[in-house]
């Protein structure tokens, strides 16, 4: 499988056992996601370390799991490679997802907003 997750303090943490997000990774990672949804998680940390590639269908599948959380819940961004954030910031996803050095800060931002 090339998404795994992991709960970390109140957030459940996915990330890739692969250095690209693409087509072929994006269904583990909905199923994962999926997963986490119908057991009632609602905060989630996608973990990009070590992920050198991320293709547009990778992207979208973000998008519609931001979406699929409507306002209840969060979905945050970390360690991103240049190339990945170059992706986010060309298709101006940047502005949409928060994204964080790594997850141990995305933990404290969210710890310290009280969601």
């Amino acid at each position: 499988m090339s998404a795994i997750s992991s709960h970390q303090k109140g957030f459940v943490v996915i990330s890739f056992g692969s250095n690209r997000f693409t087509s072929i990774e994006v269904n583990d990672f909905k199923e994962l996601f999926y997963l986490h949804i119908d057991d009632e998680q609602r905060n989630f940390i996608v973990d990009f370390s070590g992920v050198e590639y991320m293709d547009s269908t990778a992207l979208g599948t973000l998008i519609s799991c931001y979406k699929l959380l409507n306002g209840s819940g969060t979905l945050a961004i970390t360690s991103l490679s240049n190339p990945v954030y170059e992706l986010f910031d060309l298709t101006r996803m940047n502005s949409i997802f928060k994204i964080f050095e790594n997850v141990e800060t995305a933990i404290n931002y969210f710890k310290s907003e009280k969601i």
